[in-house]
Order: structure tokens, then sequence, then C-alpha cells
């Protein structure tokens, strides 16, 4: 299973960083599926002081970060851009996590999306990314 296997508008659950992996379930409303989520990656970004409800509808958003920061071409380091509004672009989506890391190694960046940015993280390929079915959801609601 991949990132585009799974839907937009989906809750996400037990964020966790620890021991160089970011974990979190995702509750896949259109598959009534959940998934745990395991990403190998040395920085990341959780948003915990969002309301219970920014985690609700989420979405998965993939980049590549060399369509979004400038590499050094002697060292082949990314390097924050250089007006100040592109900086506070780059920082307001916490790609700035990835300034300074080896543009040959870290090539993409990860983030979740809700009411707000809730996740984002720096990745070195996208096959660091496990996904891995956990259950389905039950509907208890008669109507």
């Amino acid at each position: 299973m991949t990132i585009e296997d799974l839907n937009s508008d989906s809750r996400i659950e037990k964020i966790e960083f620890s021991n160089g992996y970011l974990q979190f379930y995702w509750e896949d409303y259109f598959q009534d599926r959940i998934f745990e989520l395991r990403i190998k990656t040395d920085y990341c970004y959780v948003n915990t002081r969002m309301e219970e409800l920014a985690y609700e509808f989420c979405r998965l958003r993939k980049f590549d970060l060399k369509d979004y920061l400038k590499v050094d071409e002697k060292s082949q380091l990314y390097l924050m851009p250089a007006d100040f509004v592109s900086q506070m672009k780059i920082a307001r989506n916490k790609m700035n996590l990835a300034v300074g890391l080896n543009s040959t190694e870290w090539r993409h960046f990860f983030q979740v999306q809700g009411d707000g940015l809730v996740l984002a993280c720096p990745v070195k390929n996208w096959d660091n990314i496990d996904i891995e079915e956990i259950g389905t959801m039950i509907n208890i609601n008669p109507n």
C-alpha cells in the first residue's frame, strides 16, 4: 500500500515521534479502515496545540524538496531562500526542517494538513513510509 491509496478527509490519531520514526493512525473514512503509518525521519514537526476538530478532516501531502528549496552547488545542501517573503512561506510549511540537509539523500517532504498543519517531515525516500492496515472502523450509529 502507498500514500496514494489513502483517502483525504480522514482522521489522524495517536501521533508519536521516537527512535527516528514518526508514527500515527490514519482513519480512512472512505475505506472504513484504520492504517498505521511509520515514517523513518530524523526531523519532524508535530502540532500538539491544535483542538480536536483539527485532526478530523486531514489530507496527506507530498512534495519534492528541490521544487521549494535552493541547493548549494558545492555542498549539495538545501538553503533557505534569500528574500524574506519566501523564507516565511518555507517556514510556515515547516520545510525549513530540510535546510542544511543533503539534497542527494533527502529528496522529499511529507505533510498532514487538517485545520492547519498537523505534521511535517523531510523524507529520504517514499519507501521509508510503512503503511499497515490495523483494523476496520465500526459505525455504531443505526442511521
